[in-house]
């Protein structure tokens, strides 16, 4: 098809070049770039502009540019979200828009009205495609020149859940109840209480809860064929007790349940370490519903290390963002505890993360003993 038909003769440079030559073009550019932060920018640039080439790109080298364009670099694009924003995605709607009609119109712009899923978020842990603005408590953010967001506090409490409430009822009427929304990267302040709010009346889920905690009950159980016990015959030490691995608990022990044991033996296989440390009755006071429920009588320690010789777990599972709080000696003593210790580092980024694959393997010192399992929260 030439560029008289199309209108554009004379527009464009002569020559015609093949989707691979454009693609091989793409990744040279791309390995010239002097980091990863600008690989991504010419990425998610690429994507702007020709969306059918990007795919390409990213199917054909798809080991190389993961890394790009999900974790790790993805965590340092969102944080340096105002510097880097060239186009608008998605929808932006703010404490300022409280009310249903206010949101309706803001969702009205989307160009199509047949919307099977939505991913919104209150940027509280970052990420997201629609953003409900609340304002922010970072103060880095706050004084951050390049910050694009509202600069002000953090609004909570009644004013809050009134703009969400605002949202779920005017998205629902845009879009009908049958459209998917999706919870992001809520803080665990919100995030249970909106995901109990709002399960039973909307199509909606929270995905650091319930998503990961699908996922990694799967990998739990792919590793049941490893060490050839059912989860419900093993104890786990979960270190990191936000919202996230809460999540994953609790679907332990849903499925240890479904295993035949009751909820209180589940319960009491399972074992929770929060920044301060193993959550054990003593502290009851201080606790959440949710993770009184975890609370074990033993005496109180921030210890993991400790907490493995006491426990001597089949599995320890890390959500804390804690960068190599699986240290070696920690790590030997799963894997003399353990013929196949299970060792989860799930912190996001990879920077965070509570071990590297390296570090487990050559810490079991036999074979690639460990069954390790890496998965971003």
């Amino acid at each position: 098809m030439n560029g008289q038909y199309l209108g554009i003769h004379g527009l464009l440079p002569p020559a015609f070049m093949t989707e691979e030559q454009q693609a091989y073009r793409v990744m040279k550019k791309l390995r010239e770039e002097a980091n990863d932060l600008e690989r991504f920018i010419h990425l998610d640039s690429l994507q702007d502009r020709n969306e059918k080439l990007f795919y390409r790109v990213l199917c054909d080298n798809i080991k190389e540019l993961m890394p790009i364009v999900y974790t790790p670099t993805v965590g340092l694009a969102c944080q340096k979200f105002g510097f880097i924003y060239r186009n608008p995605k998605g929808l932006y709607i703010t404490i300022n828009d409280n009310s249903i009609s206010k949101i309706y119109q803001i969702l009205s712009n989307w160009p199509s009205k047949h919307i099977q899923a939505i991913v919104v978020t209150d940027g509280e842990r970052i990420l997201g495609l629609v953003l409900i603005d609340v304002g922010t408590d970072n103060q880095a953010m706050l004084k951050d020149p390049f910050y694009i967001g509202l600069r002000r506090p953090r609004v909570r409490g009644e004013e809050y859940d009134t703009l969400i409430d605002n949202f779920m009822k005017a998205c629902t009427k845009r879009f009908g109840r049958d459209t998917l929304i999706q919870f992001e990267d809520f803080g665990n302040q919100n995030a249970y209480r909106l995901l109990d709010r709002y399960k039973n009346e909307y199509c909606m889920f929270n995905d650091d809860i319930q998503g990961t905690a699908a996922v990694v009950v799967a990998g739990l159980l792919a590793t049941t064929r490893v060490t050839k016990k059912k989860l419900s015959q093993q104890k786990l030490v979960f270190f990191g007790a936000g919202g996230a691995a809460t999540g994953v608990a609790e679907m332990c022990v849903r499925q240890m349940v479904e295993e035949g044991l009751t909820e209180k033996e589940a319960y009491d296989n399972i074992y929770m370490m929060n920044i301060d440390g193993l959550i054990t009755k003593s502290r009851s006071v201080n606790l959440s519903d949710r993770h009184l429920h975890f609370a074990k009588d033993l005496p109180d320690t921030r210890s993991l290390l400790e907490v493995v010789k006491t426990v001597r777990p089949a599995a320890i599972i890390g959500a804390s963002t804690v960068a190599g709080s699986f240290t070696e000696e920690i790590i030997q003593e799963m894997a003399r505890i353990n013929p196949r210790p299970i060792i989860f580092a799930l912190s996001n980024p990879t920077s965070k993360a509570e071990c590297t694959a390296e570090t487990a393997y050559r810490c079991t010192n036999v074979g690639h003993r460990a069954v390790r399992f890496r998965f971003s929260i």
